[in-house]
């Protein structure tokens, strides 16, 4: 994971006499060590982390306190960068209470997925959940089916609509007047794509569902 820099906090990177690293990282800490003034508790020091503990004077905001960084991990708004992922807090990802979003955690793509409002990428790609997952620019989340992450699909609270349901795709898919696109292929819902009723493009042919 990369670490936290100074470009990253807006201070000199904490050096080797702190991290033996250029910036505070997970694998030097191990754990979310934030200083006494943020939280109202005595500084995780030493004994917790290793090194001296992440205050709210290295990243030049009100660092987010245990019971945050407790529980899925810190966004973007806290130092300024984009997210700093699973690997910087040692927990799964980014919970719905820090990113104002539906957390997409470990339960859910099996991998710490870090949600395109939060980290303005495009969206979750084959790296994150082994398909193409929609992002952003389809649905203003990354909804995801249910057979791509083992979950119940996101349905109308996340894209404004009915999913639809197994009988189309054997997933809560997402038609194509929801994501703008033509429709959900195979490698996606495990069917070829959805029909002409569903996502208003002309039928596919036997082959599909």
């Amino acid at each position: 994971m990369e670490a936290l820099c100074a470009e990253v906090c807006g201070v000199e990177a904490l050096g080797a006499e702190v991290c033996g690293v250029e910036a505070l990282c997970a694998e030097v800490c191990g754990v979310e060590a934030l200083c006494a003034e943020v939280c109202g508790v005595e500084a995780l020091g030493a004994e917790v982390c290793g090194v001296e503990a992440l205050c709210a004077e290295v990243c030049g905001v009100e660092a987010l306190c245990a019971e945050v960084c407790v529980v899925e991990a810190l966004c973007a708004e806290v130092c300024g960068v984009e997210a700093l992922c699973a690997e910087v807090c040692g927990v799964e990802a980014l919970c719905a209470e820090v990113c104002g979003v539906e957390a997409l955690c470990a339960e859910v793509c099996g991998v710490e997925a870090l949600c395109a409002e939060v980290c303005g990428v495009e969206a979750l790609g084959a790296e994150v959940c082994g398909v193409e997952a929609l992002g952003a620019e389809v649905c203003g989340v990354e909804a995801l089916c249910a057979e791509v992450c083992g979950v119940e699909a996101l349905g109308a609270e996340v894209c404004g609509v009915e999913a639809l349901g197994a009988e189309v795709c054997g997933v809560e898919a997402l038609c194509a007047e929801v994501c703008g696109v033509e429709a959900l292929c195979a490698e996606v819902c495990g069917v070829e794509a959805l029909c002409a009723e569903v996502c208003g493009v002309e039928a596919l042919g036997e082959e599909s569902h």
